[in-house]
């Protein structure tokens, strides 16, 4: 997930975004950490990128969460599954509503996005593939992209 968040960050960049990361090396983050920075600093969106692990080694795709009730997160959230799933195609494993951390503590449209799952030998194999995270990076920038053209004026 950091490479991605890195190729994301350069993309985000090019295209005219001031881009903050919580960590831009593997190191350890606290959640409540994170939450303290994004609320200190009050970007106009949280993106937190993940990649997922289930019980069930057959399970593949992205889903993208949102805090219930979020209503500006929930269509960033519905703008970066869009174009995750047209960029990858990957399995739409839709956009859900959970109750993380990030997404609750945090006071801005805070999403958390799953971009596959490890627990998957195929998907893992594309996830460390630099073209298919091309692919991610491209399909999270355009979602992100649509959302702040459409919600944020941006």
């Amino acid at each position: 997930a950091l490479e991605v968040t890195l190729k994301l960050a350069k993309a985000l960049r090019s295209r005219g975004y001031e881009v903050i990361l919580t960590r831009d090396r593997d190191g350890f983050v606290s959640l409540g950490q994170r939450a303290d920075m994004c609320n200190e600093m009050l970007p106009m969106i949280f993106v937190s990128l993940h990649a997922n692990w289930i019980d069930d080694p057959t399970f593949t795709g992205v889903m993208t969460f949102h805090f219930e009730g979020a209503r500006e997160a929930q269509a960033l959230a519905h703008a970066i599954q869009r174009n995750l799933v047209l960029s990858t195609g990957a399995v739409n494993r839709q956009v859900r509503t959970a109750n993380f951390f990030l997404l609750r503590e945090t006071v801005t449209p805070a999403v958390l996005v799953e971009v596959g799952f490890l627990t998957n030998a195929g998907e893992e194999y594309k996830l460390r593939d630099p073209l298919y995270q091309q692919r991610i990076v491209d399909g999270l920038a355009l979602g992100i992209d649509e959302y702040m053209r459409a919600f944020r004026s941006f």
